[in-house]
């Protein structure tokens, strides 16, 4: 899977949402910041709600964070829906 975090156009960027997992530290909290640098809104998703916490008040307000252990299979309905439900325009 190739990843490609270059946005040429600010058009591209209105109204998307990125969703990081494992954001709140090491690879995926530098492409949050990246994403933010760039307006994107940014949700970040992990386990430790602490890390999360401190990553998104860094970030300021396009950044926001869940909590939620993506091993356990049946959250991720409830994750879905809670992101579609709160993010969706």
């Amino acid at each position: 899977m190739q990843h490609n975090l270059s946005i040429h156009q600010s058009s591209e960027r209105e109204n998307k949402i990125a969703i990081i997992t494992g954001g709140a530290t090491g690879l995926g909290l530098a492409v949050a910041h990246k994403f933010v640098r760039e307006n994107i809104k940014t949700i970040l998703i992990g386990r430790d709600e602490v890390k999360l916490k401190e990553a998104c008040h860094s970030m300021g307000v396009l950044a926001d964070c869940i909590k939620c252990d993506l091993t356990a299979l049946n959250d991720l309905p409830e994750l879905v829906n809670l992101i579609r439900t709160t993010y969706s325009g």
